[in-house]
């Protein structure tokens, strides 16, 4: 079955079917980098549209296509203005072809944008004879496609309204379509920018107070030193946190592991957080705009994963979705480490619960966020988030009291 989504109005299409029947403005073929012409995509084109092809990628191209770049021809018989061919890398593990499939799939956009056509065919590049995994190719194409889109989408020469992917079977329809829901935010996903919490993380001015308050009220060294210690992860790992705030916990990871994405959804806070990393002379430190609906990664990406105080923005439905993102960006035997206020009590005791857990005698400057977090975000049962986190495939390795009210889950893949 196929699948459309619009993003940013343009339509993102994936049919099952012969690239060489389509109609568009530019048919993008699977081309070798002699474009001297050959099986599979390249073959059904060429023999659809006839010998001016041929003609005319010898009379303007007679070096060829280096592998990772595309060039424009004449679409001879086909249903298309102009045939972009794409020289897609054999794959070769850690050889670099993932980065080379990615500029295959750029440079045609580029020349979209250089002929200012309004519609584009794609096969799946280099999946064929060519032995790019699907899944981690499906991956690359429609995420260049998504980046593509954001970085060119206000320039006066894009007119694309429709990008095509025209996919030879059922295999490698289902790959597109999985990754097209992971890489695409829905309708819904916009929730993430419109949290009203405790706190307006979006306020600059809230912002500057917010790392010293926190300070205040909790040893922050000393936890991030905890959370560090429970990943249980060597130096040459890969670490993502998300929900960084003011990057307090990334700055510490930074001194132990050899990269840290810190992605948050406040770009006042990533801001904030950019600065100090400046100032204390951390390199290895990569910011990104984004929350857990939002966030786009590979599968496997990272060692290990923390996220504290921040998933209790979303409301269950939301959280189930996050933890199972969180699941496939995590690598086997790597760790989750999640921190969030989790209500250790059955449904009908939750009064008596908090009673105890924030008593009268508690020092105000802690009560009042704690009252205002009850009050306005998506804290849960602590049996409902072990459901949540189950049913992603985590393995609870430990669950413990972090501090007042939240807790700490350490999660195995």
């Amino acid at each position: 079955m196929n699948s459309t989504i619009v993003y940013k109005d343009v339509r993102i299409e994936l049919i099952q079917g012969s690239i060489a029947n389509e109609e568009a403005d530019a048919i993008v073929n699977a081309a070798n980098s002699r474009l001297g012409g050959g099986g599979g995509v390249d073959g059904a084109i060429h023999s659809r549209g006839g010998s001016a092809i041929m003609a005319d990628t010898c009379k303007r191209y007679p070096k060829g296509c280096p592998t990772g770049s595309a060039v424009a021809s004449c679409a001879g018989k086909l249903s298309a203005k102009y045939v972009f061919h794409a020289v897609a890398p054999r794959f070769r593990p850690h050889s670099g072809s993932e980065e080379l499939l990615r500029s295959a799939y750029f440079s045609s956009l580029s020349l979209a944008l250089e002929y200012r056509i309004e519609s584009i065919a794609f096969p799946s590049l280099g999946t064929g004879v060519y032995a790019n995994p699907l899944e981690g190719s499906a991956f690359i194409a429609l995420n260049t496609v998504r980046e593509f889109i954001d970085a060119h989408k206000k320039d006066p020469d894009f007119k694309l309204q429709t990008i095509r992917f025209v996919l030879f079977d059922g295999e490698t329809l289902k790959a597109y379509k999985r990754r097209l829901y992971q890489i695409f935010p829905a309708v819904w996903t916009h929730i993430e920018t419109g949290i009203q919490g405790a706190i307006d993380y979006l306020s600059e001015e809230e912002v500057q107070r917010y790392d010293q308050r926190m300070r205040t009220i909790r040893n922050v060294d000393e936890e991030n030193e905890k959370l560090i210690s429970l990943l249980d992860l060597d130096s040459k790992s890969r670490i993502l946190e998300i929900g960084t705030g003011t990057g307090a916990f990334a700055r510490s990871a930074s001194s132990h592991f050899e990269s840290v994405v810190a992605a948050d959804i406040s770009k006042p806070m990533l801001s904030f957080a950019e600065k100090k990393a400046r100032e204390e002379g951390k390199e290895n430190i990569q910011f990104l705009h984004g929350g857990f609906l939002s966030l786009v990664f590979p599968d496997q990406t990272f060692d290990g994963i923390v996220s504290s105080l921040a998933l209790h923005h979303l409301n269950d439905v939301w959280k189930a979705e996050a933890i199972t993102r969180i699941y496939r960006w995590l690598k086997p035997g790597g760790r989750f480490i999640l921190v969030d206020v989790v209500f250790d009590c059955e449904a009908g005791d939750l009064d008596l619960y908090l009673e105890k857990e924030i008593p009268e005698s508690m020092d105000p400057i802690m009560k009042i966020p704690m009252f205002a977090h009850i009050r306005n975000e998506f804290s849960t049962f602590h049996w409902i988030m072990d459901g949540i986190l189950e049913r992603a495939g985590f393995r609870i390795l430990a669950k413990k009291k972090f501090g007042s009210v939240p807790h700490i889950y350490i999660l195995g893949k």
